[in-house]
């Protein structure tokens, strides 16, 4: 299986260089020199989940930002050498929308191994309170958000990017306001996920299951690019069940033969 990363983007924007950057526990097995003993560990490829969340923003009905481009960095690659592209189409993400929840951002295939950034791209950055939206100056459009994580072969690693926008919005008087990213990086151990398992065990592979039995039963992955069992680049769950008899044959539900 090749690896796979799945990035919150817009979690990742707030780590504008002005900002403040949680490292991921110690404990949790994803970063430092977690695994480090079993050179296994880090041969083929594995996944890697990335998810954003957002904390409640003042007054503020809605941050967002527009992201071109996302890319991650292997721990032992040179300053540009070691950069591995992860999202490459535009796309307007609202953090306000995701509070207390995470959001699906994208994936890519990785290397097995260790990184320590995430890099995004960001086009534009807008805050919206009383109705009316007013732009966000950042110090780059360059963001890197630094902090460790580790891809193991044939295992998942899930990052989530919790976003803080109530401390990363300033407003400077007359109608402007700037963003100072505040985010913390939580990363999970690696790990065989249960509902890749599953889609195996229904009968399919983790990239080519076209059938479901239900949408619980993959509520991360069914998707083309996960389980097989929606349209690409949704991560909408409600696109998977197609009823006990049902199959998904990568256009519509139809009868299981």
């Amino acid at each position: 299986m090749k690896a796979w990363m799945l990035l919150p983007v817009l979690l990742a924007m707030a780590l504008f260089t002005s900002g403040c950057v949680t490292p991921p526990d110690g404990n949790n097995g994803a970063g430092g020199n977690g695994g480090s003993g079993n050179a296994d560990l880090f041969s083929g490829t594995g996944k890697l989940i990335l998810r954003i969340t957002d904390q409640p923003i003042g007054n503020a009905e809605k941050v967002e930002v527009t992201v071109s481009l996302v890319e991650v960095h292997a721990s032992e690659g040179s300053d540009e050498a070691g950069w591995t592209p992860v999202v490459l189409r535009p796309k307007t993400y609202d953090l306000l929308s995701i509070k207390d929840v995470s959001e699906y951002l994208g994936e890519n295939e990785l290397e097995a191994g260790r990184y320590n950034q995430v890099r995004l791209s960001v086009d534009k950055a807008s805050v919206t309170i009383g109705g009316v939206a007013y732009n966000l100056t950042m110090p780059s459009e360059k963001i890197k958000i630094s902090g460790g994580f580790e891809v193991h072969g044939n295992r998942t690693t899930t990052v989530t990017l919790d976003f803080d926008a109530a401390s990363s919005v300033h407003s400077q008087g007359n109608g402007k306001y700037s963003m100072k990213p505040v985010i913390k990086i939580l990363a999970s151990a690696p790990e065989v996920k249960t509902e890749e398992n599953g889609c195996v065990k229904s009968g399919g592979s983790v990239k080519t299951a076209l059938c479901c039995k239900s949408a619980g039963d993959f509520p991360d992955l069914c998707r083309i690019g996960g389980c097989g069992c929606a349209p690409d680049d949704s991560h909408e769950i409600r696109f998977c069940d197609c009823g006990k008899d049902g199959c998904f044959d990568g256009e519509k539900c139809a009868k299981r033969q």
